[in-house]
C-alpha cells in the first residue's frame, strides 16, 4: 500500500491539499542538491509580499490603495511560475533547482543538503516589490528577513556564471522576472553580505511550535516583528 502524506499545521478550520504526481524524462529532471562552487543563485519574482500582506490584515495597518493591490494579490493569486519552469528545463543551463515555498533561507539549505558547500547570499539584490519598500522600511523589516518568510511561490535556480546572458531571454520566454541575489561559495552554510556591508552567517531560525507548544509562535508571526537573523 502506498500512503501520502503532506504537511501537519494547526488550524481553525477545515483544507484540503491535493498531490498531482507525473512523469517526466529524465534529461528534463533538475535536482535540487546538485549545485556548483561558482554557480549563481537565481530567483524568480518577488520576494515578502506575501509575509507584507499577513502582516496589514493581521495587525489592522492602513496603506495605499497600490500597496492593498500588491499584497491581495500575493495572498489570494498564489500561483508560482509554471510556464519559466518549463523555460528552465528546456534551456537545461541550471545545475539545481527548488522552490522557495518555505522561504529563501530553507530552499537554501535544502540545495545545499547532502554536499560541503556554502551559499552567500546579497541582501542588496534580493527582490522586493517597489510599490512595498517604503511599508518594509516602515516596519523595520529587511529584504533578508522577508524573503524568510515563504509563502510567494517562487523558483530558486544555480546557473553557471557563463550562462548569464541567457537570463534575459529566459525572463521574456518565462514572463517572470530573474535576479541574482547570491554564489555557490566553499565556505559552509548560508551566509549574506548585509545591507551595510558586513558578511555574516544565518542562524537556523525556522519554528516549530509542535515542540514548543506553550510560548511558541508560528513562523509568520515570528517574522512579522524584526529579528537577528545572524549567528
Amino acid at each position: 500500500v502506498t500512503l501520502t502524506g503532506g504537511d501537519t499545521k494547526k488550524a481553525e478550520s477545515l483544507s484540503l491539499v491535493v498531490t498531482a504526481l507525473g512523469r517526466a524524462p529524465a534529461s528534463n529532471l533538475l535536482f535540487r542538491n546538485s549545485p556548483q562552487i561558482g554557480d549563481q543563485l537565481v530567483v524568480s519574482g518577488m520576494l515578502g509580499s506575501m509575509l507584507l500582506g499577513s502582516v496589514v490584515y493581521k495587525h489592522g495597518h492602513k496603506v495605499p490603495d497600490s500597496v492593498k493591490q500588491v499584497i491581495d494579490k500575493a495572498l489570494v493569486q498564489q500561483r508560482p511560475p509554471y510556464k519559466l519552469g518549463l523555460v528552465m528545463s528546456e534551456a537545461r543551463i541550471a545545475h539545481s533547482c527548488t522552490d522557495i515555498s518555505d522561504g529563501l533561507q530553507a530552499a537554501c539549505r535544502n540545495i545545499l543538503a547532502g554536499t560541503t558547500l556554502g551559499i552567500e547570499l546579497d541582501e542588496s539584490k534580493i527582490p522586493v516589490h517597489p510599490t512595498l519598500i517604503e511599508l518594509a522600511k516602515k516596519l523595520e523589516l529587511t529584504p533578508l528577513q522577508l524573503s524568510m518568510a515563504g509563502g510567494d511561490w517562487q523558483f530558486l535556480y544555480c546557473i553557471p556564471k557563463n550562462q548569464l546572458h541567457s537570463l534575459q531571454l529566459l525572463e521574456e520566454k518565462g514572463d517572470t522576472a530573474l535576479t541574482v541575489v547570491g554564489e555557490v561559495t566553499h565556505a559552509n552554510g548560508v551566509w549574506a553580505k548585509t545591507l551595510t556591508g558586513e558578511r555574516k552567517k544565518l542562524r537556523y531560525i525556522e519554528h516549530d511550535s509542535f515542540t514548543n507548544p506553550l510560548e511558541g509562535k508560528s513562523y509568520f508571526e515570528f517574522l512579522s516583528e524584526p529579528q537577528d537573523l545572524f549567528e
